[in-house]
């Protein structure tokens, strides 16, 4: 294909549609791009050299030559995420801003039409919008063809289900059959960054909020004696649980879901007793605007006990002898031993390693995102 496609992106957010076709070595030229956000205008033009200002698409009405329209068009009102207040044309919610949709394809007359959306849109109290705009699209001289794709089916460890509807304009349609899913190489722990700041690893109260101690110790709790001496460690990390595992609140019968090394863990509402499906079993869970997608990521001996020589300042050898003996077990520290608590509580552990719980960097997101996440995974495999 060498005729340049001419894009029309509509809530065009960072970019996803051309990321697309640059990934697709799909020859396109962006004929406009709106969105009324700054920031992701700003994105937007830093990631494809333009110099787009926001657009507000109610107020949009230009006449362009466009073969290919993109709309991502807000999603908040039909996501379970949501209030649920829904997308009726006319009710004024950000959902409804669909329609806008509608009436520029009606004015431009595209080849094809891309609208992608969240699963729930075809729940039964929602699917009446779904129906609708399916029906417009039929009556403006489109065949619509839809389907649910989760990213995780495509290349990328994210559990993210979204509704993809392509119209193809009736004289050219020849119809259009979604490609098949495919086995997932990648893994959450591929994506991840070697080096991460420590400001984005949870505090210890944080940590307690989601994990579910019901039927367990809370090694946290039991380890703060007050008078700045940590207790005795033991070879399971300080924790009646197995070093491998993690178990994270979740509102079923059993009371929780098992977390390991790679797992993902939503963060959102951490003292909500009706929360289920938080943990992602190697794959993110669905990436939101906010930062509440954390991971479990286990440390190792040699940095952990690296850093508590640093940060307690003593000598290396000594510590690790006092940390380890030479069957590589984790013994108990002597009580005259003086150490800062905090540092012990988060970083003492057994040679397997000890499972911490941080949040998702940005860089991270964007990989999950799939934008320049090839280039990414190949560096890794060149190391």
């Amino acid at each position: 294909m060498s005729e340049e496609i001419r894009i029309l992106e509509l809530f065009g957010g960072i970019g996803a549609c051309t990321q697309a076709f640059k990934r697709l070595g799909i020859p396109y030229k962006i004929a406009d791009y709106v969105e009324i956000d700054k920031h992701a205008v700003d994105s937007y033009n830093a990631i494809n050299g333009t110099n787009y200002e926001p657009q507000d698409i109610t107020e949009w009405d230009k006449d362009i030559d466009v073969d290919f329209i993109m709309h991502g068009s807000p999603c908040q009102d039909f996501s379970v995420a949501g209030r649920q207040a829904g997308g009726d044309e006319g009710s004024g919610t950000r959902s409804s801003l669909m329609y806008e949709t509608i009436r520029i394809v009606n004015k431009l007359k595209p080849k094809y039409v891309l609208w992608e959306n969240v699963k729930n849109l075809l729940s039964k109290t929602h699917i009446h919008n779904f129906e609708k705009y399916v029906d417009i699209m039929s009556e403006g001289g489109y065949n619509s063809y839809y389907k649910v794709l989760n990213a995780k089916n495509y290349g990328i460890p994210q559990n993210r289900e979204r509704v993809y509807t392509l119209s193809i304009r009736k004289d050219i349609d020849n119809g259009y059959i979604f490609p098949e899913a495919e086995p997932l190489v990648l893994r959450l722990k591929d994506m991840l960054d070697t080096e991460v700041d420590e400001k984005y690893y949870l505090r210890d109260d944080q940590i307690v909020n989601i994990l579910n101690w019901k039927s367990f110790r809370n090694p946290i709790k039991e380890a703060q004696t007050g008078d700045d001496i940590c207790n005795c460690i033991t070879a399971k990390s300080n924790t009646s649980l197995n070093a491998s595992m993690l178990l994270i609140k979740n509102a079923t019968k059993k009371g929780y879901d098992i977390a390991t090394n790679g797992d993902s863990v939503n963060l959102a509402y951490p003292n909500s007793t009706t929360r289920r499906g938080r943990v992602g079993h190697q794959v993110s869970q669905t990436l939101q605007c906010n930062d509440n997608m954390g991971v479990v990521t286990k440390e190792n001996y040699e940095t952990l006990s690296a850093t508590i020589v640093k940060e307690n300042n003593r000598n290396a050898k000594h510590q690790q002898d006092l940390l380890q003996s030479d069957d590589g077990i984790c013994r108990t520290i002597p009580a005259g031993t003086h150490a800062s608590t905090p540092h012990l509580l988060k970083t003492v552990t057994t040679n397997e390693g000890e499972l911490k719980i941080r949040k998702l960097t940005p860089k991270e997101c964007w990989r999950l995102m799939r934008f320049f996440w090839w280039k990414f995974w190949k560096s890794t495999k060149s190391q």
